[in-house]
């Protein structure tokens, strides 16, 4: 049984965050070369390319919103035990991801997201207080949570 979805958003790694990476595997190749040679330096490469590949899968980010349920990568929430929602613009979020950070809330977001969602859960069950979650489009995400 498929479930329809409201909302669905993919979060890659940034432009800025690959390029760090790829520096990091040419720099250091380029200092093995240097000092070992050709063999060593790529049986480092060849690993190293493979788990920055693996890496980079793993850290894409997939939100999607049903009417039953709020799925971010393998954690889910039931739409009913939704609370309050916050629209976190730059500002907010290096706050809330700051100084405001609550270690009680989930968290789902990566070092390079700018913008996103805090939402308050009303499940005493949970041991989470809120959910953190980091969007592109904050505003599109909320209104496909927000009560019909």
């Amino acid at each position: 049984m498929s479930k329809a979805l409201r909302y669905s958003e993919r979060i890659f790694p940034s432009l800025g965050a690959t390029l760090s990476l790829v520096a990091l595997i040419a720099s250091v190749t380029f200092a093995i070369w240097a000092a070992l040679g050709l063999l060593i330096a790529s049986s480092f490469t060849t690993p190293a390319i493979f788990l920055a590949g693996l890496w980079w899968f793993h850290a894409i980010q997939n939100i999607e919103v049903s009417q039953e349920s709020l799925q971010v990568n393998d954690a889910e929430v039931a739409t009913e035990h939704l609370g309050a929602i916050k629209i976190l613009e730059r500002s907010d979020w290096k706050r809330e991801c700051g100084t405001n950070f609550d270690p009680a809330a989930y968290h789902a977001h990566r070092f390079w997201d700018r913008t996103g969602l805090r939402v308050e859960l009303r499940d005493n069950r949970d041991p989470h207080t809120a959910w953190v979650i980091a969007s592109k489009n904050p505003s599109a995400l909320a209104q496909a949570l927000a009560k019909d």
